[in-house]
């Protein structure tokens, strides 16, 4: 009966592997939803064991593409934690890397006697290790040291794909160890909870700062913008600006229509301004200068929010307030920071916080406002869903390149 089931499977597999492939992300996402209590299995843990179950069938994927696969999922593991990695080397992270060390030891220790207790191949013997480590680097490394060994063809073959099904088996357990050790023996061993450590460490990271989740915004922003009809005479648009450094005029209306803003211009009693700024700020300002008005036509400056990689030199090592007094007035009026952030953690926005080569910063203004900052610290990132297949296709080359040099342990294992 299971042969009268999986027959009509096995065809449709051998004449389009692509199905199983994608069948097999499609139900280990699914099955990777279910939580049992505080467990879920993931997307990742799913994938590989329905993987694992459709290939029971008989699957034959053609190793060009499985090369290729691999390939890009290192490089995209790469390409995003490479700026974090060099960043954080430094007596900082002797800590962190004493810890890498003692793992990578007793794991290469525990599976080379795990292999030679039980009699495991060296395919099976790496798949422990990749799955074990939760390190899918280590599938590739040992596939390429296997083709080095000067054994036949079918036995590479066979080789390779126990590094596979070792993987996948015990990939599930290498992740749900951790978590559990995490979860219900570190508290106890500890006498504190995991998630309270968890949430200071984050809230020491970002140094007192709130960030907010996926669509929340604010609901007392700090930075604003409000529009004052002037009741007040002999003001100029510098005048209203020097009432608080953190206030701009963004746009004058005057009988309706745009009376453009420059420093020298006088501001006439009936006319329309739009400040943005700090809020306290602009609330003490308006007091000053008229009455604060609702909608307006003809008012609709759009503000832009950019994020640049500070890429000036002279900058590193200095705090916001000096960075700031370094360019000129008129370079930076109009032009707010609104966000900071170091190897994906978000700083706060203080005038002494000291700033480093390749930090992000967040600016706020028009767009011709920003782009002339822009053009003095650093180089916008504009989103997009683009991507730059040059750069990422030679990253890949390369890497492939670099991966073809081999070191010989004798007696142990290749590494590429």
């Amino acid at each position: 009966m299971l042969h009268a089931f999986t027959a009509p499977l096995a065809d449709l597999f051998g004449a389009c592997p692509e199905i199983a492939l994608f069948l097999a992300l499609v139900i280990g996402c699914w099955i990777g939803r279910f939580r049992f209590g505080s467990f879920q299995l993931g997307g990742v843990a799913g994938s590989l064991l329905a993987a694992v179950l459709l290939s029971q069938v008989g699957v034959h994927i053609d190793s060009g593409i499985k090369n290729v696969l691999f390939a890009l999922f290192i490089y995209a593991v790469g390409y995003q934690s490479g700026p974090q990695f060099f960043r954080s080397l430094g007596r900082q992270s002797l800590r962190e890397i004493l810890m890498a060390v003692v793992l990578a030891i007793t794991g290469l220790i525990t599976v080379v006697t795990v292999a030679r207790l039980f009699h495991l191949d060296k395919g099976l013997a790496a798949g422990l290790a990749a799955g074990g480590l939760t390190q899918s680097a280590i599938i590739g490394t040992a596939g390429s040291s296997l083709e080095k060994l000067g054994l036949p063809l079918a036995q590479v073959q066979q080789l390779q794909g126990n590094v596979a099904v070792g993987y996948a088996v015990t990939y599930i357990f290498g992740s749900i160890g951790p978590i559990l050790l995490c979860v219900n023996v570190l508290p106890w061993f500890m006498k504190r909870g995991i998630r309270e450590d968890a949430i200071k460490a984050e809230a020491a990271q970002a140094g007192g700062v709130h960030v907010p989740g996926e669509g929340e915004v604010p609901a007392l922003p700090n930075l604003i913008g409000r529009a004052y009809r002037i009741t007040k005479s002999g003001l100029t648009v510098s005048g209203v600006e020097n009432l608080a450094r953190g206030v701009t005029v963004e746009q004058i209306l005057r009988d309706g229509k745009d009376a453009g803003v420059s420093a020298d211009v006088a501001l006439m009693s009936g006319d329309q301004v739009l400040l943005v700024g700090q809020r306290a700020d602009i609330l003490t300002i308006g007091q000053k200068i008229g009455q604060e008005c609702g909608e307006i036509p003809g008012m609709d400056i759009a503000l832009i929010r950019r994020d640049v990689v500070l890429s000036r030199k002279d900058f590193s090592g200095k705090t916001v307030s000096q960075c700031a007094q370094s360019l000129s007035a008129a370079v930076r009026h109009g032009v707010y920071l609104v966000g900071l952030s170091r190897a994906g953690t978000t700083l706060p926005v203080t005038p002494d916080t000291p700033v480093k080569d390749g930090d992000m910063v967040t600016l706020l203004g028009t767009s011709a406002d920003v782009q002339r900052v822009a053009n003095q610290i650093g180089t916008i990132l504009i989103p997009s869903v683009k991507t730059d297949l040059v750069f990422h296709s030679l990253g890949i080359a390369l890497g492939l390149l670099i991966g073809l040099a081999v070191v010989h342990i004798e007696g142990v294992m290749h590494f590429a």
